[in-house]
């Protein structure tokens, strides 16, 4: 470039340099090329400048605009980016020279604050904004300073913060620099600046020179990976009832923005595919929620044309390839993090419930099948209304189904929740309708698993269908469609399904199975003992039957041979060990009376023990895993609307407690982090989170541990939480 071309550019540079435009690293070269030239010049610059400002502020004086000028110029000494010794000196003599230009009535307060500023040269903290003259009490009031012009204050204000960025970044006197996790956030800090604040192209790469001079790599990728290691890990938020969805964040700003500022198609397509990829890494490397944010804003700009079809389209059909595996299947297992998974999967036309269920079709491989129903399932209702279709398919007349793949289908209608208002009778009718003569037993079973996991009539009486059509196969294996080995399995899982039914008709059925005595059925009573794990109380006619052939079953004496029936006696104790009821505690101590020091009579008093005890509930589990994983906002959210009451903890990195959070039937009462207590602490955890475990511990009441604070709603907590984050990051 000529020396001509360099001063145009030096005076444009001066300009935006007082407009607060660009910062004081990226002019300094301009200022030492504009130290050279007369003082007049650059006082004529200065001139113009603050005439083009006066029109566009008419209440600000051009006496204040021409001190603001000299002022920042002076301020460049503060930077240490220009030498002090020909700053001084240029100073004064531009002092000089802008004094003509100064209207007649405010030249001699000029003068004045010119001299005081060649002995007491402005901080680097007071050069933004432009500063009112030091008038003399009689003097009229200088009028409130306004804006650059084009630059609203929150712009001027994120720019100017470019500076103070570059001046963290750098080594100072010899010095060291920052430390590697320092300069990687201050530098994620600068490009998230630079990139929301930037017009266009050219302005964001004149931004970002500066890293460039600090050694740091500003290509667009690079650049969105350091966005990325920005991001918090929670991922999507959850909104409130009727308010609108939450900002995005500012680094997610600034990745839309660096995209948006693509100047042709094909750049905007590489910059979409460096996104993405970015969110890949982060999703193999463990950061989930980061993943999420971001595959959400690459739909958005997908949504809005930011990028052609052409370019999302070979991403959406193939970038699938590039998830790691494993970690798709460890975050399908998880149903905590299965939300935050359907984000991802959704990009991919594969990962699709339309894509694994064409994959599951036909797939030979055992494990990837189970790897495929785990992605599907994480999908919901969207996987579970493919699969009910492709099932309806599959009965049509002329269709030749695959009754594997049929078998698959309906362990989806089995293990996702059905929608509401669906009719739970069709549905009902389409699942008998894939079972027939010839189908193989796997399919069987799971219309069987699928009959016991849906309550309505129908499904009762198709489960005590199978059960007879079972044993008459077992009766007649000349015509039986299935090898005894099948049919008693079958049997199997039919009598732990009408246990569990727990409807006196379903108990009734399998207690008629159980004590029928014919060899060709086999053991039936064994398959008694899944009645122990229920109460049957209520069906105290059932309850009298068993009790009856107990008292059979006992050891008797038979021409002075004792005939023992212990594995019947023992089944029929344990079938009557559910229920807690007067007649079957006396029933089971005639046992024990009967055969002291015998084995059954130890079965007998171990049944005794737990009368009642195995038809209670479990104990509902406690939540635990990785804090970074789940997400604290996740993670609350889980906790009301899963209305649990008990002490969350949150560790650190040692396991060590550094935090807990006390909720009440869903709702926030209590938090200590630090010398913090409340709303305050768990804000406080939002602000500056740090990796580690959590432990939710249900406990009945918390109330002691409350201290009568006021119950929370949770969302808003998390909501206004998360806002402060953001903030607190600006």
């Amino acid at each position: 470039m000529s020396k001509g071309a360099d001063l145009r550019e030096a005076v444009e540079e001066l300009h935006l340099y007082l407009s607060d435009r660009i910062a004081p690293l990226m002019f300094a070269y301009s200022m030492e090329l504009l130290l050279q030239q007369p003082a007049a010049l650059i006082a004529a610059e200065v001139r113009t400048w603050a005439n083009q400002q006066a029109a566009a502020m008419p209440d600000v004086s051009v006496a204040d605009l021409l001190f603001h000028a000299v002022r920042k110029v002076a301020g460049m000494g503060q930077f240490e980016l220009v030498s002090n010794e020909s700053l001084g000196a240029r100073v004064k003599e531009m002092g000089q020279a802008v004094l003509p230009f100064c209207p007649p009535e405010d030249r001699e307060v000029l003068r004045q604050n010119l001299e005081k500023l060649a002995t007491a040269p402005p901080s680097a903290a007071s050069l933004s904004g432009v500063e009112t003259l030091r008038r003399e009490a009689s003097a009229p009031p200088a009028a409130k300073p306004g804006e650059a012009r084009g630059l609203s204050g929150k712009v001027a204000t994120g720019l100017r913060k470019l500076g103070l960025f570059l001046d963290r970044l750098q080594s100072k006197g010899g010095s060291s620099a920052a430390p590697p996790e320092q300069r990687t956030e201050v530098a994620s800090q600068f490009m998230t600046t630079a990139a929301v604040q930037s017009k266009n192209q050219e302005e964001l790469d004149a931004h970002l020179a500066p890293l460039r001079q600090l050694g740091i790599d500003t290509s667009m990728d690079k650049v969105v990976g350091t966005l990325a290691q920005s991001l918090p890990g929670w991922g999507a938020l959850p909104t409130a009832p009727g308010a609108a969805p939450a900002a995005a964040g500012l680094e997610i700003k600034a990745m839309r923005q660096i995209v948006s500022l693509a100047e042709d198609p094909a750049e905007a397509g590489k910059r979409f595919r460096e996104l993405v990829h970015v969110a890949i890494e982060q999703f193999n490397t463990g950061h989930l929620g980061r993943a999420v944010s971001m595959f959400e804003l690459a739909e958005q700009l997908a949504a809005d044309r930011k990028v052609e079809s052409a370019f999302v389209n070979v991403l959406r059909e193939h970038g699938n390839e590039y998830l790691d595996g494993e970690r798709l299947a460890k975050y399908a297992e998880r149903t905590d993090l299965r939300t935050s998974l359907r984000k991802v999967m959704s990009f991919f036309i594969a990962l699709r419930p339309a894509g694994l269920l064409t994959e599951l079709n036909g797939e030979p491989r055992r494990e990837r099948r189970h790897q495929l129903l785990a992605l599907l399932e994480a999908h919901g209702d969207s996987a579970r209304e493919n699969a009910h279709d492709l099932l309806a398919a599959s009965v049509e007349p002329g269709a030749n189904p695959d009754p594997f793949f049929q078998m698959n289908l309906v362990y989806l209608l089995r293990v996702i929740p059905r929608p509401a208002g669906l009719s739970v009778e069709d549905e009902v009718n389409l699942v008998m309708r894939t079972s027939g003569k010839d189908s193989p037993p796997p399919l069987i079973k799971q219309v069987i698993a699928y009959l016991a996991a849906t309550r309505h009539d129908k499904c009762e009486r198709a489960l005590i269908t199978y059960l007879r059509v079972f044993e008459n196969m077992l009766m007649q294996p000349e015509t039986a469609a299935y090898s005894r080995e099948d049919l008693e399995t079958l049997l199997d899982r039919t009598s732990v399904a009408l246990a569990r039914y727990a409807t006196p008709r379903a108990w009734r059925a399998l207690v008629d199975h159980g004590l029928k005595t014919d060899a060709r059925l086999g053991t039936p009573m064994a398959r008694l003992v899944e009645a122990g794990r229920q109460d049957l109380s209520e069906s105290k006619d059932l309850v009298a039957r068993l009790i009856a052939a107990v008292r059979t079953e006992q050891p008797r004496a038979i021409l002075g041979f004792v005939k023992r029936n212990d594995d019947r006696l023992g089944w029929l104790m344990q079938a009557l060990s559910g229920t807690p009821l007067p007649e079957v505690r006396d029933a089971l101590q005639e046992i024990v009376d009967k055969n002291p020091g015998q084995k059954i009579a130890e079965s007998a008093k171990a049944a005794m023990a737990t009368l009642g005890a195995s038809a209670k509930p479990p104990d509902a589990p406690g939540l635990a895993g990785d804090l970074d994983l789940f997400g604290l906002p996740g993670l609350l959210q889980t906790l009301a609307q899963s209305s649990l009451t008990g002490v969350l903890t949150l560790m650190n990195a040692d396991r060590r407690a550094e935090a807990t959070v006390i909720i009440q039937d869903g709702k926030f009462r209590e938090s200590r982090y630090g010398n913090l207590r409340g709303v305050d602490a768990v804000y406080q955890l939002f602000e500056r989170p740090f990796p580690g475990t959590f432990a939710f511990v249900s406990r009945p009441n918390v109330e002691d541990l409350a201290g009568g604070a006021p119950a929370e709603d949770v969302v808003g907590l998390l909501l206004e939480g998360v806002r402060r984050h953001d903030e607190f990051k600006r």
